[in-house]
């Protein structure tokens, strides 16, 4: 009985753990577990092997979940296929430094070699304004269809796992700006769609957005950043990601990369403001004037 409720315990520790990131501990965690108890969190256990950067010990996971027929098997299998833990596509696969490139499809030579070059030229533009240690090499799975091989629309990025999931034609940046955004702490404070799209747009552009710049593209667009900031989704994608990315572009022309990086942290409004305060309302204000 008493062991049974510590098991329990055990396990919503280790899955909590699991999810803020503190992928080590969940190890820690589920691997005390036996029986039935340890059986059921599988998934979980090879996630967080493949978080630490250890494919074998995920796959096994993922494997032994999958051998035991139950309803998790699919959602293990799934994950063995969409981490390419198997190989099953027979990928080409590129290692690089600083991440693995995995080609799902067939693509050309000279294709490959321009994905990868643009990859990197991406990587170390963002790498020079926000230095990140990542716990493993970043899996970049590209493909040329719109859907990866599970049927999950492209492009995505997973910062927990350190995995991006893209269209060969897709911008390179963006995706690989998430993962950097989200990594850049043990974890996130609060997150924001607006702020974290906004980052991911800027460091995907490489521009400098000051005042110019914002009045020539949002001029007479008449933004109200308060909404936008809290009802991201509710705005068209085609204009609500350019005013993210010139927001966030604005903010850093203000206040420099190093300090706006606590904004990566506290992406939602009310943290943000708790940090920033009046410096967080006067350049609202000031970049609000300009879209006039």
């Amino acid at each position: 009985m008493w062991t049974k409720i510590i098991e329990f315990i055990l396990t919503k520790i280790a899955v909590r753990n699991f999810e803020i990131g503190n992928s080590q501990i969940a190890i820690d965690l589920f691997e005390k577990l036996s029986g039935s108890e340890k059986k059921s969190n599988f998934v979980y256990l090879g996630l967080a092997y493949y978080m630490e950067g250890n494919y074998y010990k995920a796959y096994r996971n993922f494997k032994l979940c999958v051998d035991m027929g139950t309803a998790e098997s699919k959602n293990a299998y799934d994950w063995i296929v969409h981490l390419d833990l198997e190989n099953f596509e027979k990928v080409d696969l590129y290692e690089l430094p600083q991440m693995n490139i995995h080609f799902m499809e067939k693509f050309a030579k000279r294709e490959k070699y321009s994905f990868i070059q643009k990859n990197l030229e991406a990587y170390e533009y963002i790498n020079s304004n926000i230095n990140v240690k990542f716990k493993k090499k970043i899996d970049v799975f590209v493909y040329r269809s719109n859907n990866d091989n599970i049927g999950n629309r492209l492009s995505f990025a997973n910062p927990p796992l350190l995995t991006i999931h893209t269209q060969f034609k897709h911008t390179k940046g963006h995706e690989l700006a998430h993962l950097f955004v989200n990594n850049i702490y043990e974890g996130v404070n609060s997150k924001n769609r607006f702020i974290d799209e906004g980052f991911a747009e800027y460091f995907n552009e490489q521009q400098i957005y000051d005042e110019t710049k914002i009045h020539d593209v949002l001029e007479g667009a008449n933004v109200n950043i308060y909404c936008y900031w809290n009802n991201f989704e509710q705005y068209s994608p085609d204009f609500s990601y350019q005013v993210a990315g010139c927001f966030v572009g604005f903010f850093i022309y203000k206040m420099g990369i190093e300090k706006s990086q606590l904004l990566m942290r506290n992406q939602e409004y009310k943290a943000a403001r708790k940090v920033y305060r009046k410096q967080l309302d006067d350049i609202i204000s000031q970049f609000e004037s300009l879209t006039k």
